[in-house]
């Protein structure tokens, strides 16, 4: 057999797998509701960052994992109060849309009393990630009776809007420009 010769530029290059960060700003607002309680919606408002490690590099289908930091705020007199939240989750989805799990824990205060608690439920998004609807059940330690809620947050990710400007005002110092 003859054997083949490879012109320049024909060689196949083999990507390694290696995580890619993409930073994210998340930004959510929407009610919670909590059967059973007196006031029966409250208005939830979150703000996280968190990072989304893509495990598949230029693949149509992308799982990553997608760890977060992050605040909420729930109004109301008697279920309102602050939080900061650590949570961790499972990203699967093209860039135009994907779906992931959402599971947090909440530390903070309530009516004065300190509570812990977890969120968990499910996240669908679109646009690269740009807009999203969450899901989840939220448990907590409120004045020794458990609470139990649904929270339910409709999610933009500013990170998306802000990011295109701060990598054009980069390349701009970094060529020399201002």
């Amino acid at each position: 057999g003859q054997a083949s010769e490879e012109q320049p530029g024909e060689e196949e290059v083999e990507q390694p797998l290696a995580l890619r960060l993409l930073p994210l700003l998340r930004v959510g607002l929407g009610p919670g509701i909590t059967p059973g309680q007196q006031q029966v919606a409250r208005l939830d408002c979150d703000v996280a960052v968190a990072a989304r490690l893509n495990t598949i590099p230029g693949r149509e289908v992308r799982f990553e994992i997608v760890p977060e930091l992050g605040y909420a705020f729930h109004s109301g007199e008697a279920l309102g109060g602050h939080y900061g939240t650590i949570g961790f989750g499972f990203r699967l989805g093209t860039i135009w849309v994907a779906g992931s799990t959402v599971t947090s824990a909440l530390l903070g205060a309530s009516s004065g009393s300190f509570d812990v608690g977890i969120r968990a439920g499910l996240r669908l998004e679109v646009i690269l990630g740009l807009f999203g609807l969450e899901i989840a059940y939220e448990s907590r330690n409120w004045d020794d009776d458990p609470f139990h809620g649904l929270h339910v947050v409709v999610t933009l990710d500013a990170a998306l809007i802000f990011m295109p400007m701060l990598l054009t005002r980069l390349g701009w110092s970094l060529g020399g420009r201002s």
